[in-house]
C-alpha cells in the first residue's frame, strides 16, 4: 500500500514579480512558530509527450532534498487534492516500477519523460498549538522553473500554507489557521495565488501569471506590452467547452467520463474508502451514455459491434470491482443489521469487523489485479480512440438540442414500457408479494433505466444543453424512481451476500448470526416491496404523461 494523504493548502504570492520579497515574522497569540528550516529542493516533473497525466489532473515528480524527498504523485478528484509517496530507488534517477504501474492506464503505455525542472529555495515554518501539536506548515518558496521542451525559464516567490492534523479534521481550527496566516500575508503585500500547481505555471499554463510575467519583462526592457497567446490548463476539473455540434458534445462527455474513470483507478490504488464504488458509478454513467446516446445512432453494424465491445468492457470494469465494493458498502449494512437485532451482541460485531477487513482486502487485491490487466488498458485506449474519432462510429442529428430531446424521448418510452410491463406482473395486493417473488428482476431492470435516464440527461445538461421543462421533470422523476427502487435492490444484494456466507465454511460468522441478519433483511425487503407496489405505478403514469 502506498503512503497517501490529503493536501489541504492555500497559496499566496506578490502581484508584482519585480517587487521586493518581504521577510515575514511568524508570530501568533495562541500558537508557537518553530524556527524556520531552510531546504534546497530539486524537483523533476514527468509526463508523456501528449501531456496525458496533466489531462487527468495528475502531477508526477521526483524530489531531491527536504524531509519528504522521494517520488510523489499528486492528483485532483472531486475537489480534493491527493498525494501518494514512494521512496527513491537505489539509483535516484530510476523510476520505481510501482509508479509506472500506478499511472499505466493514464499513460496508455506512452513513455514518461522529464517535462519540467524546479529548483526551490524553501524556508519552512511549522505552527504548533500550545501543547506542541503541529497544526500547519508555512513554506516560503523562491522557485526557479525550466520548461525542458521550450527552454523557457520562469521565476516566482510564493507562500504555501498546508494544514496538518488535527487542523485538517477540525473545520473551525482550519478556518482560524488559514485566516490568521492570511492576515499576516496580506499585511506584507501578498495576495491569493493564481497558480493551479507549480508544474502548470512552469509550463506557461497559468494565464494570469503569464500576463504579469510579460508585463514585467517588457518593463524591464523598456518595451511596449503585447498580448500573449496562452495555452489552456489541461484539467478534468476545467469547465466544459461549448461544443458546436452533437458529435462534439458527445465526444466531450465521453472524454470527461473517461478521465474520471482513470481518476477512480487512482483512488482505488491509493486505498481510499468508497473508491471502488465511485469507479463503478462512473463506469455505469459512461455505459448508459454510450448505450442510449451512441449505439442507437451507430453508422453501421461494424461500428455498433465496436461500441458494444466497449460497453462490455465497462460492464467488466464494474464487475471486477464489485467484491471490493461489497467490502465497502454491503458489510456496513450488516453492521447496521447487527446493531438493530437484539439477539446479537459484541462478539458478533467483532466477528463482523474481522470479516469486513478480510473481505475488503481480498476485494482490493482482486480489483488491483484487474487494474493492472491488459483488459483495463485496452478499455481506456478504446475510449480514447472513440472520443477522438467519434463521427466514424455514429451519425447524430447535428443540432444538439434536437439530439438530446430524441435521447430523452427514447428513454421515456423505454422506461414506461418496461415499467408498466413489470407492474402488470405484480399481484393485486401488496401483501401478496412473496419473499421468493420473481418480480424483483423487473424492479432491478426498471431501476437501471431510471439511472440511465438520469445519467444521460445530467450529462447533456453538464455539457451545456438547457433542458426543457419536460426534460427537467423527466430527470426529477427518474431520480425519484431510482431512489425508491434502489432501497430494494441494495437489500437484495445484501441478501445474496448473506447467502454466500451460508455456503462458505470460512465465513467467520456463526450460522445463527447469519440467520438473524437474513431474517431481518427478508423482512425489510418485503416492506420495501409493499411500498413499491403502491408508489411506483403513479410515478410511471406521471412519466408517461410528460410532454417532451
Amino acid at each position: 500500500m502506498v503512503a497517501h494523504h490529503l493536501e489541504v493548502e492555500r497559496k499566496y504570492e506578490l502581484a508584482d514579480l519585480g517587487g521586493q520579497a518581504p521577510v515575514i515574522a511568524w508570530q501568533f497569540e495562541s500558537w508557537i512558530a518553530d524556527t524556520p528550516v531552510v531546504e534546497e529542493l530539486d524537483a523533476t516533473y514527468f509526463d508523456t509527450p501528449q501531456g496525458q497525466l496533466a489531462a487527468h489532473s495528475l502531477a508526477l515528480r521526483r524530489r531531491l532534498g527536504g524531509y519528504d524527498e522521494g517520488w510523489h504523485i499528486k492528483f485532483d478528484v472531486s475537489g480534493d487534492r491527493h498525494e501518494v509517496s514512494f521512496s527513491l530507488a537505489e539509483n535516484p534517477e530510476d523510476m520505481p516500477e510501482d509508479i509506472r504501474r500506478f499511472v499505466r492506464v493514464l499513460t496508455a503505455g506512452s513513455v514518461l519523460e522529464p517535462r519540467v525542472g524546479l529548483a526551490t529555495h524553501r524556508s519552512r515554518t511549522v505552527i504548533r498549538s500550545s501543547d506542541g501539536q503541529a497544526l500547519a506548515e508555512i513554506c516560503d518558496d523562491r522557485v526557479q522553473a525550466l520548461d525542458y521542451a521550450t527552454g523557457v525559464e520562469r521565476a516566482w516567490q510564493e507562500w504555501e500554507i498546508e494544514l496538518l492534523e488535527p487542523a485538517q479534521s477540525d473545520a473551525n481550527l482550519a478556518h482560524k489557521v488559514f485566516s490568521t496566516v492570511e492576515e499576516l500575508l496580506l499585511a506584507a503585500g501578498a495576495g491569493p495565488s493564481s497558480s493551479p500547481a507549480k508544474i502548470a505555471r512552469a509550463l506557461g499554463k497559468d494565464a494570469e501569471f503569464e500576463r504579469r510575467r510579460e508585463t514585467h519583462l517588457k518593463q524591464s526592457e523598456g518595451l511596449p506590452e503585447q498580448g500573449v497567446e496562452l495555452s489552456p490548463v489541461a484539467s478534468a476539473d476545467a469547465v466544459w467547452r461549448d461544443p458546436a455540434t452533437s458529435v462534439d458534445m458527445l465526444a466531450e462527455i465521453v472524454n470527461r467520463y473517461s478521465i474520471e474513470l482513470g481518476q477512480a483507478d487512482l483512488l482505488v490504488r491509493a486505498g481510499l474508502p468508497d473508491s471502488s464504488h465511485q469507479g463503478r458509478v462512473i463506469a455505469r454513467q459512461l455505459r448508459s451514455v454510450l448505450a442510449f446516446m451512441a449505439v442507437p445512432y451507430a453508422k453501421d453494424e461494424q461500428a455498433k459491434a465496436q461500441l458494444q465491445t466497449i460497453l462490455g468492457g465497462l460492464k467488466t470494469y464494474a464487475s471486477e470491482l464489485e467484491q471490493h465494493r461489497n467490502g465497502e458498502l454491503i458489510l456496513p449494512m450488516a453492521q447496521l443489521g447487527l446493531a438493530r437485532t437484539q439477539l446479537l451482541g459484541d462478539k458478533d460485531l467483532a466477528e463482523l469487523a474481522h470479516l469486513e477487513q478480510e473481505q475488503t482486502q481480498e476485494g482490493l487485491v482482486s480489483a488491483m489485479t484487474y487494474l493492472d490487466s491488459s483488459q483495463r488498458l485496452n478499455l481506456q485506449q478504446s475510449l480514447r480512440d472513440l472520443q477522438k474519432d467519434l463521427d466514424r462510429f455514429v451519425d447524430l442529428p447535428a443540432q444538439r438540442e434536437k439530439y438530446s430531446a430524441k435521447v430523452a424521448r427514447r428513454l421515456q418510452k423505454k422506461m414506461v414500457k418496461q415499467g408498466l410491463k413489470a407492474v402488470k406482473a405484480w399481484p393485486d395486493s401488496a401483501g401478496d408479494f412473496a419473499v421468493t417473488t420473481a418480480y424483483d428482476d423487473g424492479v432491478h431492470d426498471l431501476r437501471k433505466l431510471a439511472k440511465a435516464t438520469r445519467y444521460c440527461l445530467t450529462a447533456c445538461a453538464d455539457a451545456g444543453i438547457s433542458l426543457s421543462e419536460g426534460q427537467e421533470t423527466l430527470l426529477k422523476s427518474a431520480r425519484l424512481l431510482q431512489a425508491e427502487l434502489g432501497k430494494l435492490t441494495d437489500e437484495l444484494t445484501f441478501l445474496d451476500w448473506l447467502k454466500g456466507l451460508n455456503e462458505s465454511s470460512t465465513a467467520g460468522l456463526s450460522p445463527f448470526t447469519v440467520g438473524c441478519l437474513a431474517g431481518r433483511s427478508e423482512h425489510v425487503a418485503q416492506k420495501l416491496r409493499e411500498s413499491i407496489h403502491s408508489s411506483v405505478p403513479p410515478v410511471l403514469q406521471k412519466i408517461r404523461s410528460i410532454d417532451l
